[in-house]
């Protein structure tokens, strides 16, 4: 007779084996496996080895910094730093970098080097490196850091940043050497009025005049702050100067002259200036053509913010070589030299480039990388 419960039960119990033998197997499948991947646990030896040290916090003495020619001589700011990770050499090679806060150096000036941790600037010498970086006479932020060199490797240390306002280094010219120009464009005040100078004391004066009336008239006083009859010059024809003369006058309306004049031929002229420009490889393509700068009134230089190249320039007066300017290496960093050498840009990049021309004898440029 046919038992389905009896067929039902066996084939339960048939299931229940496998299922304990499937169980069984992979218990010792899994085991196993646990036991072939399972890392072996042993005493492992570590080597002591002392993390690197932290680089080396610059520190400055002040973080706002305002030069004056006047303290020339005299200690501007100090420096420190701690030791570099890579260890003190017998030598060290410490060398301080500057860079404009923006710019986080990819454009940056050495500064100053020392095999110290510590090194002082007098205000001379800050004030001739900074000015590498910006336009004279305004408060910039910089950050400044202290490169170790180690082999052919090189180190450096956390930034410090630093506002800082430089000056234009000026020469005192006595009165001997100066001729006044004073006229109906400034009330005639003889006190106040702009100068022209002899820089060689050779008796060749030159400067810059702003005649601001379009019918200027003046007369040029040697020497004296006041009105005096034998240090008062007039105009007696052919472009002479002398006693018992006229007024002088220019002819091309008001404007920017520059003002020559030479008690050694008691000879003058005026030159009008209808604009300064720069020139050169740095400049445009062709490195022959003109670009134009403008005057900055309130600032009273000759200014051009553009994207530069690589290369040089020069600064021209009416896009002609009649006055040229450029910078010899000998002088003052920023002094502008008449038929000077050409004055380079080292790196691509958005400039402001300045010249100011209209203190007598102390003339000056500003080339400064923009962020």
């Amino acid at each position: 007779m046919y038992n389905a419960n009896k067929i039902t039960g066996n084939r339960f119990t048939t299931f229940c084996k496998n299922v304990l033998i499937i169980l069984f197997i992979s218990v010792v499948l899994f085991s196993c496996q646990k036991e072939a991947c399972a890392p072996q646990q042993q005493q492992v030896t570590i080597s002591k080895v002392s993390a690197p040290a932290q680089q080396p916090l610059l520190q400055t003495s002040t973080g706002n910094l305002q030069l004056l020619q006047a303290n020339a001589d005299r200690v501007a700011i100090s420096l420190n730093w701690g030791a570099f990770p890579a260890g003190t050499e017998e030598t060290p090679d410490f060398h301080i970098e500057a860079s404009m806060a923006g710019l986080q150096f990819t454009d940056w000036v050495e500064i100053g080097s020392t095999s110290q941790s510590s090194i002082n600037f007098t205000t001379r010498d800050f004030n001739s490196q900074i000015r590498k970086l910006f336009v004279t006479g305004f408060a910039e932020n910089i950050t400044l850091r202290v490169k170790y060199i180690k082999g052919n490797s090189a180190l450096y240390s956390f930034g410090a940043s630093l506002q800082v306002t430089t000056y234009q280094p000026t020469i005192e010219y006595d009165n001997a050497g100066v001729f006044r120009i004073p006229g109906n464009f400034q009330n005639w005040k003889v006190d106040q009025a702009q100068k022209i100078v002899s820089p060689k004391n050779d008796g060749e004066y030159e400067g810059y005049i702003n005649f601001t009336n379009p019918q200027s008239q003046f007369l040029m006083v040697k020497s004296d702050l006041s009105w005096s009859t034998q240090n008062t010059y007039y105009y007696i024809g052919a472009n002479k100067f002398g006693f018992g003369g006229n007024m002088f006058s220019v002819k091309d309306g008001a404007g920017i002259y520059k003002f020559n004049a030479s008690t050694n031929s008691n000879t003058w002229s005026c030159t009008k200036i209808n604009s300064w420009n720069v020139n050169g490889t740095a400049i445009t393509a062709d490195g022959n053509t003109d670009v134009e700068m403008k005057f900055n009134a309130s600032n009273n230089y000759w200014e051009i913010t553009g994207n530069f190249k690589t290369g040089n320039f020069i600064f021209r007066a009416n896009k002609s070589n009649g006055i040229v300017i450029g910078h010899n290496a000998a002088s003052e960093v920023g002094t502008a030299d008449y038929n000077g050498s050409k004055i380079e840009i080292a790196k691509d990049g958005n400039y402001t480039i300045t010249l100011s021309l209209l203190s007598a004898g102390n003339y000056s440029y500003g080339v400064q990388r923009n962020a």
